[in-house]
């Protein structure tokens, strides 16, 4: 064999190796949702913090959230969107969550700082990121509904303005949903 081919194909098999055994940033697929141990230390929203807020609350819904980004779990994250506004999730928001947003969600903190009614229904959640990632980095004002007794994140605004990948895929969802221009004579 030429030396060439033994390279390419110890290559191969190395990267073979890392894909079976590591997520992505070299996190296990899989250990974010399942195991509690792994979820609960560092920065990532532990399910006590979130048990201490009061349920259906807008703290206890954005820790949630927040959770969800930071353990790839974007069946939580949606459901903490207000119904009619998961209606409006990019088609690839379930990869977005895995492969761009939760490496750098689960080295940040999230620290609630208050909430302000804005009516009956509408309320905005105040709070700070600390993350070593710059796009998630400082504050954030998050827009809350209510339905019923419970309180939701009322839009995909802030995740599609600190990671480009929504805004592209919702760009080019539009697009697609126009009919093509008219030729002219």
């Amino acid at each position: 064999m030429s030396p060439r081919l033994v390279l390419s194909m110890l290559g191969v098999l190395a990267a073979g190796a890392l894909m079976l055994g590591c997520g992505i940033e070299g996190q296990p697929f899989g250990a974010d949702k399942t195991t509690k141990e792994s979820t609960d230390t560092g920065p990532v929203v532990s399910t006590e913090r979130i048990s201490d807020e009061k349920k259906g609350s807008p703290e206890h819904t954005v820790l949630g959230w927040w959770r969800g980004l930071q353990t790839r779990n974007p069946d939580d994250v949606r459901a903490s969107y207000a119904p009619d506004a998961r209606d409006t999730l990019p088609e690839e928001f379930d990869t977005g969550i895995v492969s761009f947003i939760a490496p750098a969600a689960s080295q940040s903190s999230i620290q609630i700082d208050s909430v302000e009614q804005r009516g009956k229904g509408d309320a905005v959640l105040f709070a700070t990121i600390d993350s070593p990632n710059a796009a998630l980095d400082g504050p954030l004002a998050l827009p809350m509904k209510k339905d019923g007794d419970e309180w939701f994140v009322a839009n995909n605004t802030y995740l599609a303005s600190v990671f480009p990948f929504f805004q592209v895929e919702q760009a080019l969802d539009g697009a697609a949903s126009q009919p093509p221009p008219k030729a002219n004579p």
